[in-house]
């Protein structure tokens, strides 16, 4: 898998069709705290809660696009520019939330907005699934 760059990201059919079925991967913090030392020799801390990873790939006209860790603002970002890479080629997405193991109303937007960017882009179905709402992990952060 490869990781997205953030400031040139490939349209999602273009960017599969060249390696076939590799996928891409925006990661999250987890390494963040694995860098080791500083300049002055000092551990680098890690960060308390980790970003989720987010993974996509395209395999005929279909979106997948899979969030492991906590849905929140942070996804936002991600989501949408997987959102901006959709080109015609495109007309259905899956969105895999089996690995979400938080939510916040920011992970909320963030799924309202990217459904809204891939509605514009002519993806006529966008289905939601694998999302646990009875998952002890979920239960203090639903309402």
């Amino acid at each position: 898998m490869k990781r997205l760059d953030s400031m040139r990201a490939p349209t999602a059919s273009s960017a599969l069709q060249s390696r076939g079925d590799e996928a891409i991967r925006i990661r999250g913090l987890h390494d963040l705290g694995r860098r080791g030392a500083d300049r002055t020799g000092n551990r680098v801390p890690g960060i308390a809660t980790p970003a989720a990873d987010l993974d996509y790939e395209v395999d005929d006209g279909l979106l997948r696009i899979r969030i492991d860790g906590p849905l929140d603002l942070r996804c936002a970002f991600s989501l949408l520019l997987i959102g901006q890479t959709v080109d015609d080629s495109i007309d259905a997405c899956t969105l895999d939330l089996t690995g979400v193991d938080r939510i916040f109303d920011s992970g909320i937007a963030a799924l309202v907005l990217v459904a809204r960017a891939l509605k514009e882009k002519g993806v006529e179905q966008i289905r939601i699934y694998g999302l646990d709402l009875d998952s002890a992990t979920l239960k203090p952060f639903l309402m």
